[in-house]
Parts: structure tokens; C-alpha cells; sequence
């Protein structure tokens, strides 16, 4: 995935230990609130 550079830059965004989520924010917040919710029932 190609760095995108818009004049502030944000180590996050390059650093090896992160990923970006994409997707909508309410929706894919409550898809990993559900799917740490399952993990932590078993």
C-alpha cells in the first residue's frame, strides 16, 4: 500500500506493528466489540 503524504505525517500510519481499518467507523466498531465479545466467552 503506497504512503499517501498530505504534509503532517503520522508515524502510525508507517510504523510495521500497525494496520488501518477500513470501513465505517459505528459499523466496524460494533463488528469488533461482537467478535471480542465471542472471544472472551470461550
Amino acid at each position: 500500500m503506497p504512503v499517501i503524504s498530505y504534509g503532517i505525517k503520522n508515524e502510525l500510519f508507517e510504523a510495521d506493528n500497525t494496520m488501518m481499518l477500513f470501513g465505517d467507523g459505528k459499523a466496524m466498531l460494533q463488528e469488533l466489540i461482537t467478535e471480542l465479545k465471542e472471544a472472551l466467552a470461550a
